[in-house]
């Protein structure tokens, strides 16, 4: 068995890529955006945490859980980054829970659509700083 804590991050992002389709993750560029998409189950969220360094921007998708306290991942939601010029730079229709992309630097609007209840939210990426935007739903 690999301890993840000694991978460094460049194996760790070379491994996800490489084992993307059997983790259930996705990297999807329609538009030669370098993305992620994926996290459903606890190592691959683990994964998904570790590959979120290299990549600018992440978004996070979750519902309220039963218990008090704790909430649950979110999958299959819709996801739309639209940039300041109105232009959408990713649409997709299989979102979640973690979503990461090498967004340029610029102001954007997320919206992610789950459930039919549809939640907005405004993001700056710049300066190499990690950029994370998280939805929760009821």
């Amino acid at each position: 068995m690999i301890d993840r804590r000694m991978l460094r991050p460049a194996l760790v992002a070379a491994l996800l890529f490489a084992a993307a389709p059997a983790i259930g993750a996705t990297a999807a560029p329609p538009n030669d955006l370098p993305m992620l998409n994926g996290g459903i189950t606890k190592d691959e969220a683990d994964l998904m945490r570790q590959a979120a360094t290299r990549y600018p921007f992440e978004v996070t998708l979750a519902r309220r859980g039963e218990t008090p306290g704790r909430n649950d991942f979110v999958a299959d939601a819709q996801l739309r980054i639209i940039d300041e010029t109105g232009h959408v730079v990713v649409e997709r229709t299989d979102t979640g829970p973690i979503f990461l992309a090498s967004l340029p630097d610029g102001t954007y609007t997320v919206e992610a659509t789950y459930a039919g209840q549809t939640k907005t939210q405004r993001v700056q990426v710049s300066g190499g700083r990690h950029a994370n935007v998280t939805f929760l739903w009821d």
